[in-house]
């Protein structure tokens, strides 16, 4: 039996999306699984026979557009709809582009989000190695921890700065956790955290001058 196409929505907030289904039960079924956390009665199901060419899907945003449908730009996060318009009250012209499951508003606004992205992971980069070097000076027998974190505000107003940042540690007899140098943009310089639990055994591990240490099976469980 031939997939047809379907709108599975919500009927208080018009959510949901385009499902392809053999009969609407099985469509509302689907999208209540999918839009719905499984809730069978959260949205109804309808024909959407102008979408019947693109199952098993997914439709085009280009499409979506074409028949009333909005999203939000992944690059500026403007609303991408009909009759949309900027801050002057002018209509926005779109010229949409999709890559995977990003929808930009225009190729001009993708671009200035990667170069953004691109920006970001060098500063990520340098911030981390910056960390990276502080743990190891202060506690030379320190294994740095995969999993660092950063998090770099955008930049398109105001210049690119780091909200938040830390790098993660174990160290001889760690147990609940990994120890962190974190940074919060407005908090200070960086600072270090131990879990209430290991704080005895980093004292003895300071005291006898951070040797290096091989990993126990307690510790790389701290790092993953």
């Amino acid at each position: 039996m031939t997939l047809k196409a379907y709108t599975v929505l919500e009927d208080t907030e018009n959510t949901g999306g385009i499902v392809f289904a053999r009969s609407s039960a099985e469509a509302r079924r689907e999208g209540s699984c999918e839009f719905g956390d499984g809730d069978f009665n959260w949205g109804k199901a309808r024909r959407a026979p102008w979408a019947d060419e693109y199952a098993p899907g997914p439709v085009p945003w280009k499409v979506l557009f074409d028949h009333g449908w909005w999203t939000k730009c992944d690059g500026c996060g403007c609303t991408i709809q009909e009759g949309a318009c900027d801050d002057d009250c002018n209509e926005r012209e779109f010229d949409i582009v999709e890559v995977g499951a990003a929808v930009y508003c225009t190729p001009e606004c993708r671009e200035r989000h990667l170069a953004e992205q691109e920006e970001h992971a060098r500063i990520a980069s340098v911030v981390i190695a910056h960390l990276t070097d502080r743990v190891l000076r202060a506690c030379p027998g320190a294994i740095i921890a995969p999993h660092a974190h950063v998090y770099v505000r955008p930049g398109q107003a105001r210049p690119h700065a780091v909200e938040v940042a830390l790098v993660s540690f174990v160290f001889p007899g760690c147990r609940y956790g990994a120890a962190q140098l974190r940074f919060d943009r407005g908090d200070g310089p960086p600072t270090f955290s131990i879990c209430r639990g290991d704080r005895i055994a980093f004292s003895r591990w300071a005291a006898a001058g951070y040797p290096p240490h091989m990993m126990d099976s307690a510790a790389e469980g701290c790092a993953a």
